[in-house]
């Protein structure tokens, strides 16, 4: 059974045409999926139709065999995880307590042990402990990023969002967080992840969904992804060459 159903979804803000038309697709356990498209091609809306911050204008999306609509936010919160694509007014707070915020879904009104055992887990899995009592802000844009998928895996979903994850990050921090991302696919996770870099997706993700003016061009595993898709795409002309036994797209236009 898939973790996430679309079907025939749709979206559209006010005064303006559909932004999402009639998208149908699943997202399966352990699989890690790069939505790729054009800048206003839908990417970033449909991230926040999963995790319930707009609401559909038609159409479904499913998690499990549940209607998102007919699930409560606190309940939507134990199973969907959602890391932003860039919060550059973080409070002033410590790592620790940022990544600990990540529990109230499941928190009581003080946190229990098991809270603070879960966050000194994923601290230390995501090599944060020493920047722990550090105040967020004086981070760098690598490390604020890495608090953010801590806090989303101290929030224990199934399924974990991320809008643009590598936005703004240098590129050894790129393949960290990707590299990363692709750890929690290879451990059972569902991550659903807003890109703009080809190249990454080929490279990290298991799976592909493709937008072109908010329908759906192709989905499936990644390698389904070709120089004729790409052109159809982007509508430039997209070369392939190999390098290191790697398959990388170029601009050929």
């Amino acid at each position: 059974m898939a973790m996430i159903r679309l079907d025939q979804l749709c979206f559209h803000y006010p005064q303006r045409p559909l932004v999402i038309n009639g998208l149908s697709c699943e997202f399966e356990k352990a699989s890690m999926t790069a939505i790729l498209g054009v800048n206003g091609s839908g990417k970033s809306t449909l991230i926040r139709l999963l995790n319930g911050w707009l609401k559909a204008s038609g159409g479904s999306v499913y998690i499990g065999e549940k209607n998102l609509r007919d699930i409560s936010v606190a309940a939507l919160a134990r199973k969907i995880a959602y890391v932003p694509q860039f919060q550059p007014q973080l409070f002033p707070v410590t790592v620790f307590d940022t990544v600990l915020s990540g529990r109230i879904p499941h928190a009581g009104a003080r946190p229990s042990s098991e809270d603070l055992a879960m966050v000194e887990k994923v601290l230390l899995r995501l090599q944060l402990v020493s920047l722990a009592l550090r105040n967020v802000q004086q981070l760098s844009g690598g490390e604020r990023q890495k608090v953010l998928i801590a806090r989303a895996l101290a929030q224990a979903t199934e399924v974990v969002l991320l809008d643009e994850p590598t936005a703004s990050l240098d590129l050894k921090h790129q393949h960290e967080v990707l590299g990363l991302l692709r750890e929690l696919k290879e451990e059972g996770l569902c991550t659903i992840l807003a890109l703009h870099d080809i190249n990454m997706a080929v490279r990290y993700c298991s799976h592909c969904l493709l937008l072109k003016e908010g329908r759906l061009l192709a989905a499936g595993e990644v390698g389904i992804i070709d120089t004729d898709l790409l052109q159809a795409l982007y509508d430039v002309e997209v070369a392939m060459v190999e390098v290191g036994g790697q398959r990388v797209f170029i601009s050929a236009g």
